[in-house]
């Protein structure tokens, strides 16, 4: 895998969100329902603010590559990718229910396809940088391999734990965001931030309480 190239930087901490990569490769997997993957994808975004997503079928905009180069650069480790699988049906508002979708939702961050385009721009070996935006030799449309999780035995998705709602994705990178933050400040600075979001987090526990109570006396006059 290259070192020198700017890939998305992606901590452990949002393994959670995205799952961990195929052996080899920085392609990520999640699996859920069809409702779920909405969600999952703001979560994807609001993780990485500065950059955006497009599909590998948007990657050529971009880099000026064909999708089977950019199957060939995903397989080699070069590229990210965000998959989800679809692998609970769920039902539509009109009562149908709807299918597992076979191929994962994939996304691609835009500053690893611009990084890609530049790349292949510098290069002196003008035959291999063709090939190489041509899909190689041998090239592969179909992209059989991300439809498959290898570390799966039944050829399915891997699960991470319980699917995400919303909200509780939402909360999670703003948890995540906060820990990003206090782990820059010094010392005095962490503290006094930990000491005010722990004295909110009473205050809130606090009107809990006194909400309960209003209403049970509320509902005890009645």
């Amino acid at each position: 895998m290259e070192t020198d190239f700017p890939y998305l930087m992606i901590p452990d901490s949002l393994k959670p969100i995205v799952g961990e990569p195929d052996l080899g490769t920085r392609i990520y997997r999640r699996e859920g329902s069809d409702a779920e993957c909405g969600p999952w994808f703001d979560a994807i975004c609001e993780c990485f603010p500065d950059d955006q997503f497009v599909s590998p079928g948007g990657v050529g905009m971009y880099a000026g590559v064909s999708r089977p180069a950019v199957h060939k650069r995903l397989k080699q480790g070069k590229l990210t990718i965000f998959l989800f699988h679809v692998t609970r049906a769920t039902q539509s508002m009109f009562g149908y229910q709807k299918k597992i979708k076979q191929s994962p939702y994939g996304y691609i961050p835009v500053s690893e396809c611009k990084a890609w385009g530049e790349e292949l721009k510098k290069r002196p070996d003008r035959k291999e940088a063709y090939l190489e935006a041509a899909g190689g030799p041998r090239q592969d449309w179909q992209a059989e391999f991300l439809d498959k999780d290898p570390k799966d035995k039944g050829n399915k998705a891997v699960k991470y734990g319980e699917p995400f709602t919303r909200e509780e994705l939402v909360s999670l990178v703003g948890f995540l965001v906060q820990e990003a933050i206090d782990k820059a400040l010094p010392e005095g600075m962490r503290q006094a931030r930990q000491q005010k979001r722990r004295q909110k987090q009473d205050e809130k526990f606090e009107a809990a309480k006194a909400k309960k109570r209003l209403d049970r006396r509320s509902k005890n006059a009645k």
